[in-house]
């Protein structure tokens, strides 16, 4: 999902330039990181916060980042939940 949104907007962004229309690069990072999902308001925030804004390309990688570890977190909750769910099934007496 992540790299697809980023492959569209900057699909949008080429277009853009193809028509001869300008946008500084802070603006393009400003609008990349205000196309994302709102649970990306924290990790919006952090960036637009700093004295002065990454190169558009660092703020790629680190939304690429971000959207890994969210995605490697969650498979991590999911681990431990079908584990607890395995468990309880063999183990139906024993509590954890």
């Amino acid at each position: 999902m992540c790299a697809n949104h980023i492959r569209k907007f900057f699909d949008f962004i080429d277009k853009l330039q193809d028509l001869d229309i300008f946008i500084y690069e802070d603006l393009t990072s400003v609008m990349l990181l205000h196309s994302l999902p709102a649970n990306f308001e924290t990790f919006r925030v952090a960036i637009e916060s700093r004295d002065e804004l990454p190169k558009l390309d660092t703020i790629r990688i680190k939304i690429i980042d971000e959207w890994q570890s969210r995605a490697d977190q969650s498979l991590s909750k999911d681990d431990v939940a079908l584990i607890l769910f395995f468990h309880l099934r063999l183990c139906p007496t024993h509590l954890i």
